[in-house]
């Protein structure tokens, strides 16, 4: 008779639940022991057709499918509390999404690549049979820890990844806020304002199509950016209503709309936006 042992924190039941399931379906015969913190799931296989390397074989298959699966988000969500402890409970599951996300996406393009979720796995099968060969027991979160450490690492570049994001979404929100309340404080000049985009700079008109006298006008300075240029005279200038005669796909374009929102109206198409 051939045992292997897999062992896991009795804290960790639904993982223990789940590889019993896993592993019975290979007609193995499982038997469940308790030592301290610990539940270790005993392998057994009686028939004959089962050499040792076989067993192996199946049971890191298994090992496998459940780290790269379940036990991942686990993983994700004790590296988030290890070393991000101060987000809420629903930042953490939208960073558990968003580190997920990563993981399993191409770096170049941002699309779904699941070659690197295989390769994951074929990592973690390959560590699992190296050391089942050399001891026929291991504790899973042990074996994450000292066994995967270039998992381990791949895990957490990818959370920091997603809190570096967070945060700079956070910041851009907060930006925003505050922009905001500077319109809601200011005075409307104008009753309507155009915006044009004309030899690299913005152009402000009025409701007459008329350009804005520049005395209205901050001057650019050394440095400065034309969008950070037109989004201080926008809220100097605080308009009853905005329309943007601008490409979509400008960033300055969706920052506009979010700080004077149903202000805002992008034109689809007229003579200002030749």
């Amino acid at each position: 008779m051939v045992t292997l042992a897999i062992g896991t924190a009795k804290t960790n039941r639904s993982v223990t639940e789940q590889l019993v399931s896993c592993l019975k379906t290979g007609g193995l015969e499982i038997e469940v022991s308790n030592l301290g913190q610990w539940i270790f799931l005993g392998c057994k296989q009686t028939g004959t057709e089962f050499e040792s390397n076989l067993l192996r074989a199946f049971v890191a298959d298994a090992v496998s499918d459940l780290l790269v699966g379940v036990q991942q988000r686990q993983l994700i969500e004790g590296i988030l509390r290890r070393h991000y402890k101060w987000f809420t409970a629903t930042e953490r599951e939208q960073l558990i999404s968003r580190s997920s996300e990563i993981l399993n996406c191409d770096s170049q393009t941002g699309e779904e690549d699941q070659r690197r979720r295989r390769q994951r796995r074929n990592l973690v099968y390959m560590r699992l049979m190296e050391c089942l060969a050399g001891r026929p027991q291991i504790v899973l979160e042990g074996f994450v820890r000292f066994r995967l450490k270039e998992y381990y690492r791949e895990l957490k570049l990818a959370v920091d990844l997603a809190v570096e994001e967070f945060m700079a979404d956070q910041e851009y929100r907060d930006f925003i806020l505050l922009l905001r309340s500077f319109v809601d404080i200011q005075t409307p000049l104008f009753e309507r304002v155009h915006v044009i985009y004309k030899n690299d700079s913005y152009l402000l008109l009025d409701g007459n199509g008329a350009e804005l006298p520049a005395e209205y006008l901050e001057e650019s300075l050394p440095g400065m950016e034309p969008e950070d240029l037109l989004l201080s005279n926008l809220i100097t200038l605080a308009p009853k209503s905005l329309v943007l005669h601008l490409p979509p796909e400008k960033e300055i374009v969706e920052t506009v709309k979010q700080v004077f929102q149903e202000q805002v109206t992008v034109c689809s198409g007229c003579d200002l936006c030749t």
